[in-house]
């Protein structure tokens, strides 16, 4: 059996995974090499970003958005622009997540509904076809009681509205809608945000 002898070396760096790889519209090959944590060497995880043979940037961890039946850490627009989120450890216990774009990254959003200071988690992260920057983030995370508050943002900008819970989130390509469902106290709604 032959499974094929092509290798592709775009650098020298040697990492412990190549955890996601693809084309950007442009036709650059694009990957994140992670270097994994090592209690013991007092060593952090390590992921790089590259577009071919630049560095876009290292970061702690960077975290996979699932939806419209994949799931991939970078997201592109149909101009070519890209966002992902990119994590941090603060302490032991906790992670602040934020969002990086191809001009850099993006600042904490100054509308929030909550008295938040950082994002626990982003979620859903997504260009819709008008190439608005879509995302939820759950914040103020309560240790003790594991809950926090949902809030939707659509390029960095609040809706004004947060949530409990929010599920089965869709994207309509052809209205340009995405949808979900959300709690908010005794309260379930059917959600629609239009492009």
């Amino acid at each position: 059996l032959n499974y094929g002898s092509s290798r592709i070396i775009l650098n020298k760096m040697n990492f412990d995974d190549i955890y996601e790889y693809g084309f950007s519209p442009a036709g650059e090959i694009y990957y994140i090499g992670q270097n994994y944590e090592d209690i013991e060497k007092n060593k952090k995880a390590e992921s790089y970003f590259y577009i071919g043979d630049r560095l876009v940037g290292k970061f702690e961890y960077l975290s996979y958005q699932y939806g419209e039946n994949n799931s991939s850490i970078i997201k592109f627009d149909s101009k070519g622009n890209y966002a992902f989120v990119a994590e941090e450890r603060i302490d032991t216990a906790a992670i602040r997540d934020f969002i990086v774009t191809n001009t850099g990254k993006l600042p904490f959003p100054e509308n929030i509904v909550t008295d938040a200071k950082m994002f626990s988690f982003i979620s859903n992260l997504m260009y819709t076809n008008s190439d608005r920057l879509f995302f939820i983030a759950a914040m103020n995370y309560n240790r003790e009681t594991g809950k926090s508050v949902m809030e939707i943002f659509v390029d960095n900008k609040s809706l004004g509205k947060i949530y409990s819970t929010i599920n089965d989130v869709k994207y309509d390509r052809v209205k340009n809608e995405i949808s979900f469902i959300a709690s908010r106290g005794n309260k379930i709604y059917k959600v629609t945000v239009s492009h």
